[in-house]
Parts: structure tokens; sequence; C-alpha cells
């Protein structure tokens, strides 16, 4: 079964084309040098919450960061991990 594309991929914003999307130019590529501006992921969670929780949280989500399938999952994606 064919599956027509839900969106079509017009630029992106990072400084260079993408590994995961080749084709897709930059927009600095079709003329717009101001529209450059990379990706940015992090992790949140409520105001308030316990310490001990936060650290716990942290460091379940450092353990996971480090493993060679999340890294290596990382790096197809050409996102650059801080941990």
């Amino acid at each position: 079964m064919h599956l027509a594309p839900i969106f079509l991929a017009l630029a992106h914003a990072g400084a260079r084309r993408t590994a995961a999307a080749p084709e897709v130019p930059t927009f600095k590529e079709l003329g717009y040098a101001s529209l450059v501006q990379p990706g940015w992921y992090g992790i949140f969670a409520a105001a308030g919450m316990k310490p001990d929780v936060v650290g716990r949280l942290n460091e379940i989500f450092v353990a996971a960061m480090r493993t060679p399938a999340v890294r290596e999952r990382i790096a197809r994606l050409e996102w650059r991990s801080r941990s």
C-alpha cells in the first residue's frame, strides 16, 4: 500500500543540509541567510517538582543518552548531545 506524503519540506533552518533529508535545501541556500536556526531539544518537568525526583530523572536521562543505541540514533539525526 502506498501512502501519500503528509507534507512537503521546502527548506530547513539548519546551517547545512541534513543527512536525514539531503534533498531539502537550507533557507540560506534559498537566499534567506538570516533564517539559520539550529534545533534545540530539552526535557521539561512540572514546576515545584521535588529535587530528589529531578535528580533521579536526570540520572535516568543521562544514562539513556550514554547508551550506544541512543548515541547511534543521535549521530544519524546529526544532533549533538551534551551529556
